[in-house]
């Protein structure tokens, strides 16, 4: 049976995934402002039309330092110094690596969006953030499905 699509209304759903690898060994960083990863400049882009499910956007990043201090990682959404995400996990133990995590489940409003990972940390001492320390073992990365 055809549809006469002037009389009936279709609806298409989609919906965008993306996931971001920083292949960088390790860089850091220390203050408590929320900066982008590593400094870049370069968000995801993704478009929001149809507003029907939940996006979720998901961050997990190696730390370590030399004492006892604190980083974490944050999801921006359209700012690259505010950080957006509901439940952020991180601490840091004297010559301890641990994994800092970030997520975020909302309904993003219809348009387009600049999605960054965020990173800030104890302005006291350095933090090592760790990119891809041992390839094949260990990646650092931004995550995210966007429904349009």
């Amino acid at each position: 049976m055809l549809l006469d699509y002037t009389e009936h209304e279709v609806l298409i759903f989609f919906k965008q995934a993306f996931k971001r690898i920083d292949a960088t060994a390790s860089w850091t960083y220390n203050a408590t402002a929320w900066e982008v990863e590593r400094a870049q400049t370069n968000p995801i882009l993704v478009t929001k039309g149809i507003l029907e499910d939940t996006d979720q956007f998901n961050v997990a990043c190696m730390l370590a330092c030399t004492a006892s201090h604190w980083g974490i990682v944050g999801i921006g959404i359209d700012s690259d110094t505010v950080n957006s995400a509901d439940i952020i996990l991180a601490h840091l133990v004297a010559s301890l690596k641990v994994v800092a995590s970030a997520s975020l489940k909302t309904q993003l409003a219809a348009g387009s969006h600049s999605i960054y990972w965020l990173e800030a940390c104890d302005s006291t001492t350095s933090i090592t953030f760790y990119g891809q320390p041992v390839a094949g073992y260990s990646q650092s990365g931004l995550t995210g499905l966007v429904w349009c």
